[in-house]
């Protein structure tokens, strides 16, 4: 079973005063994440929280990492929060708007090598079980969202080594069998 940590940071989808990118990207080992949290503690927000967790395996490395952003106004009809999205759509100014914050949002956390790798992943599955959530493949990475309505959004980083087809699989087979799911 995988430890997990997890860290919960407000956040700031427009503007963000973070002292230096995450480090705890996939395969990175559990010692070297937790100096940098040591580190690098909070994200300085006004309108919303996030709560950063990441997934370490057997050998004691990052899987993967998972922000679930959360703004403010969460639960409210009118709320907009971050779109992880890997190419810009021509679905209107607030859209773009919120791939736009999205975009920060991952550069501030993992840097601009792993925005453009996302950005130029290929998008492998889609499934609309509890939300919508997509598979991505890329270069150094793979990848992953979901949006649970239009206010919560996650976006994963997960490790090459982790079998992405395995993934896809048991997450529509929880949907299909639920007691075959993780507790």
């Amino acid at each position: 079973m995988n430890k997990v940590l997890q860290f919960a940071f407000p956040l700031l989808v427009s503007c963000f005063t973070f002292p230096g990118i995450a480090q705890g990207l996939p395969d990175m080992t559990a010692n070297a994440v937790d100096a940098w949290f040591r580190r690098n503690r909070s994200i300085e927000t006004k309108d919303g929280t996030a709560r950063l967790s990441v997934f370490f395996n057997a050998q004691n490395n990052v899987q993967e990492e998972v922000i679930d952003a959360r703004p403010k106004c969460y639960g409210s009809p009118e709320c907009i929060t971050v779109l992880f999205q890997r190419l810009n759509s021509s679905g209107g100014q607030i859209e773009a708007a919120r791939i736009a914050i999205g975009d920060k949002f991952i550069k501030k956390f993992w840097g601009q090598n792993i925005l453009d790798d996302f950005k130029s992943s290929t998008l492998v599955e889609t499934a609309t079980y509890s939300g919508l959530k997509r598979w991505y493949k890329g270069k150094l990475y793979n990848y992953e969202t979901w949006y649970s309505d239009s206010t919560v959004a996650h976006f994963r980083v997960v490790s090459k080594k982790s079998d992405q087809t395995k993934r896809i699989r048991e997450y529509k087979s929880c949907f299909q069998n639920p007691s075959s799911c993780d507790p």
